[in-house]
């Protein structure tokens, strides 16, 4: 009698999860995902917050000798 292994879903491929449990995590992200999605357009496609750098807006950044990198 032979006996068949079939190895399932691993966060850290040493402990299994139920199929269950990863089908639940599943469709969670995909409710959250679409949440976002739904609330981006209905701001008008514009995403809430700002962006702060410290570095230059134009596409310019200095390299580890201090010279002026472009893209």
């Amino acid at each position: 009698m032979s006996v068949l292994h079939y190895r399932g879903y691993t966060e850290d491929s040493i402990h299994g999860i139920s199929v269950l449990h990863h089908a639940r995590n599943t469709l969670e992200a995909a409710v959250t995902r679409e949440t976002y999605d739904k609330t981006v357009y209905q701001n008008g496609g514009i995403h809430s917050g700002m962006l702060e750098t410290n570095s230059d807006p134009h596409g310019c950044a200095n390299g580890p000798a201090g010279k002026l990198l472009k893209r």
